[in-house]
């Protein structure tokens, strides 16, 4: 590829890349988890080792076939780059890399495979800090950022009302992602910076495909997409995660928020009025879409957990021109096959994952590391 900047694939960063990886995944899986559980198999609605009986083996196979024929296309950089936009569906196929896809029929080289173009398009975004080393998530050079500035309209957090209506639209839209999105919600978002700007440190906030198909009361909400630019005074101390999952940080740093500036499906934001209206739209959207999904059974949520899983996937499919939906077998094993799969979950897989629960730490490290290692 012709992007990737210092990008390195041989044998020995490649492997080094995947170790990285894995205890990026063990160290969120145990931080996730609460003191009585094992591996984070309580998150709402569904833990999603259970719904990947379901679906995880179709999925590995579409995107398997989906990376091969972006390389038999000779499919560009630019074309991918575009098609994704941002990184943070990426790096979450990396995450079931682990599962799903080691845990399908996929020969072993199949399975590397995956990995190593997944590594190759995350570059595309990351260059070669992969990781947010530092918790940097540096994915535009200073012309994209100048470009995304332009016509941008700042609200200073000196007016008290501004501030508080965009704080509240953005605390609203992290949930909204979460109601699509679940245990997965940085599949609808992207937090990304810092940028150093003449009036202090730019963190860049982006919600997107906020209107997807799998759910009918997202077609209520007025836009798709939003991107918030936040201006911070210089040294703030924000640091960003490989997964995208929010910011960490242990020290407070709203308190040095100086502006905020939003684009609202491309349209730069100018006022409060707009906001406000937005907003509204948006809590009205959430609570039609809380009560719908509390409503469903747990096939249905099984049925939806995949749905949104192939979704993330129609850009890549959009480019080969390959239909995105869930293939028949997932439904097949839902309705068909839940008693025998749901018994898999209850009698091998959740007790599995439960028997580390009990370990030393330091143990329960090194048998998840094995457990989602690609290669083994």
């Amino acid at each position: 590829m012709g992007n990737e900047g210092k990008f390195i694939m041989d044998k020995n960063n490649f492997d080094k890349k995947i170790n990285k990886l894995l205890n990026i995944i063990v160290d969120s899986i145990l931080s996730a988890k609460s003191k009585k559980e094992a591996a984070a198999l309580t998150l709402w609605p569904i833990p999603t080792p259970l719904g990947m009986l379901f679906w995880g083996e179709e999925w590995a196979k579409k995107l398997n076939q989906v990376l091969h024929l972006i390389e038999e296309q000779k499919i560009s950089d630019e074309k991918i780059k575009k098609s994704l936009k941002f990184p943070s569906k990426i790096v979450h196929f990396l995450w079931r890399c682990g599962d799903a896809v080691k845990n399908s029929s996929l020969a072993k080289e199949e399975k590397l495979f995956i990995v190593k173009k997944l590594f190759k398009i995350l570059a595309l975004f990351r260059k070669e800090n992969l990781f947010c080393k530092s918790g940097e998530n540096i994915i535009w050079d200073k012309k994209e950022l100048e470009n995304n500035k332009r016509s941008l309209y700042f609200f200073s957090v000196r007016d008290r009302k501004s501030k508080k209506i965009i704080s509240n639209f953005e605390a609203a839209l992290y949930l909204y992602t979460e109601l699509l999105y679940w245990a997965q919600h940085p599949l609808g978002h992207c937090f990304h910076g810092l940028y150093p700007d003449k009036k202090g440190d730019l963190l860049v906030r982006e919600y997107f495909d906020l209107r997807p198909k799998i759910w009918n009361f997202s077609k209520n909400l007025n836009f798709s997409q939003v991107e918030i630019l936040e201006t911070y005074k210089r040294g703030t101390k924000i640091k960003l995660d490989f997964f995208e999952r929010g910011i960490r940080t242990i020290v407070p740093f709203k308190q040095n928020l100086k502006s905020s500036a939003l684009k609202i499906d491309t349209k730069p934001i100018k006022k409060l009025e707009e906001v406000s209206r937005f907003y509204n739209n948006l809590k009205n959207v959430i609570q039609e879409g809380s009560n719908f999904i509390q409503s469903l059974n747990e096939q249905q949520f099984i049925e939806k957990h995949a749905a949104y899983w192939f979704f993330v996937l129609k850009p890549l499919c959009d480019l080969v021109g390959k239909d995105w939906r869930p293939p028949p077998q997932v439904l097949n094993n839902i309705y068909k096959r839940y008693s025998k799969i749901k018994g898999i979950w209850q009698n091998v897989v959740k007790k599995d994952f439960e028997k580390t629960g009990v370990l030393p730490l330091g143990r329960q490290k090194d048998i998840l590391r094995k457990m989602f290692d690609p290669r083994v």
